[in-house]
Parts: C-alpha cells; sequence; structure tokens
C-alpha cells in the first residue's frame, strides 16, 4: 500500500507540476469557451433567463474539461511512461498492472476536481454566477465520480500504439463526442439522428445527470443506466486488452 501511494504522489506531481498540456487542453481551452460563449452566443436570451444559461453552460463546459483531461491528457500521460520506459518500475504481473492505472484513475480523480473549481470560479467572477454550498459539493464529488468512463477511454486510447497514432485516436474521440454531446452547442438544435447519437454518449448522460441533480430534479434513469453500461462495457474492454498484451508479451520474451 506505501507503494502504491508513493507512485500515485509521483504520477500527481509529474501530472500537476510537469505537464503543460493538461494547463492547456484540460483548462485554459474549456475556460476561453466558456467565456466567449456566454458573452456572445447569449444574443436573445432573456435576461431573466441568463443565470441558468450561465450556470448550464458552466456544467457543460465542466464536462468539456473533464472529456478532454481524462482522454487525451491520461492518453499522453501513459504514452510518455511507455515511450520514456517509466512503466519499467511496474512488475510485468497483472496485479502490477492493475495497481499502476488504479494510481492514474486516483490521480485524475482529483485534477477533474480541481477543474470544476477553475471553471467555476470563472463562472462566478465573470457571469456573477450563484453557486450555494450544495452546490459546489454536488460538482465537486459528482463530476470527478462520473468521469471515471472518460479516464478509461483515455487508458484504452494511450494503448492505441505510437505517439501520432495516439494523438490521433484521442483527437478523433473528443471532439467529435463534444459536438455531438451538446457540450458546445445545444443539442436540441441537432438533426434527429444526431440526438440519438449524442444521448447514447457519455458527455451527455454526465453533464444531464449533474444539471438534473443541481436542479433538484428527478433523474432520467437512462442516463445512469446508459454510463453504467459505458462503465462496464469499457472495464470488459480494458481486461480484454490488457490479456491481450500481457499474452503478446509472454510470446515475445
Amino acid at each position: 500500500m506505501k507503494r502504491f501511494l508513493y507512485q500515485v504522489l509521483i504520477n500527481y506531481k509529474r501530472e500537476v507540476f510537469r505537464n503543460p498540456m493538461f494547463y492547456g487542453f484540460a483548462l485554459f481551452m474549456p475556460v476561453a469557451f466558456y467565456v466567449l460563449f456566454t458573452k456572445m452566443i447569449n444574443l436573445g436570451i432573456p435576461k431573466s433567463a441568463l443565470p441558468a444559461f450561465h450556470l448550464s453552460y458552466l456544467i457543460t463546459m465542466a464536462v468539456y474539461s473533464a472529456l478532454m483531461s481524462s482522454v487525451i491528457s491520461v492518453a499522453n500521460t501513459l504514452l510518455d511512461d511507455r515511450e520514456h520506459n517509466f512503466t519499467l518500475f511496474v512488475e510485468l504481473s497483472p496485479k502490477s498492472r492493475v495497481g499502476y492505472y488504479l494510481g492514474m484513475l486516483l490521480v485524475f480523480l482529483p485534477l477533474n476536481a480541481l477543474i470544476v473549481v477553475v471553471i467555476a470560479l470563472v463562472g462566478i467572477l465573470v457571469n456573477g454566477v450563484n453557486i450555494s454550498f450544495t452546490m459546489w459539493l454536488i460538482l465537486l464529488l459528482l463530476l470527478p465520480l462520473l468521469s471515471i468512463p472518460l479516464i478509461m477511454i483515455g487508458i484504452l486510447v494511450s494503448l492505441a500504439g505510437p505517439s501520432n497514432v495516439v494523438n490521433g485516436v484521442a483527437q478523433l474521440v473528443t471532439l467529435p463526442m463534444a459536438l455531438l454531446s451538446g457540450l458546445w452547442f445545444p443539442i436540441e438544435s441537432f438533426p434527429e439522428w444526431m440526438q440519438r447519437i449524442g444521448h447514447r454518449l457519455p458527455p451527455y448522460q454526465i453533464s444531464t445527470i449533474i444539471q438534473e441533480t443541481v436542479d433538484k430534479e428527478n433523474l432520467e434513469m437512462a442516463n445512469v443506466f446508459g454510463l453504467a453500461l459505458w462503465t462496464l462495457g469499457l472495464a470488459a474492454a480494458m481486461v480484454l486488452v490488457f490479456r491481450y498484451i500481457r499474452r503478446h508479451e509472454l510470446l515475445t520474451i
């Protein structure tokens, strides 16, 4: 356990203090989008509806930031570990491999909470968003927890191949997923076939669950079950991929 916690601490320091990509992709871009969209795309929205719009868009940008962090930052961090032989510190056993990826999962959960803090503070300072103590708890606890399947996607993307392949796959995953999930534009403005796809994607389900929780509405169980299915399916995919990699390693010894 002591070794595992030390590994988590090392990974956290590497990601926060030595990885400018995390701040560029996971923080600055979503913050810039939030300021731009709430100041320029709110034309025509009644003044009385602006507070709800600012809060709703704050949630979607927090989810977008978590998506960028969980897929692009996770994939590139794990890829960098592999290319610079950092994984030599991990013993080649299923238990050690699981511990390594579990450690990375624990690193990015608090980082996704940090994302919420930054974007929420921008919302307060720029648009005067009113965030109660209860709402803070919901955002800080719920978003990192619900982002677990996104982190699992990042882990799988990191195994796609060399750096050019991993970066390409990460972009192909995050950008269409953000667009189709309605994180940039209202999903209701899309054609019906795009809406059907978007409703089944994790970012839409995450943002909807958080929005409904903040608004104290009854949760749409389809989103809860959908996110649970994504988590189980991705976990199964990870097990199969790790078994394949393990078998390939044994054959090449």
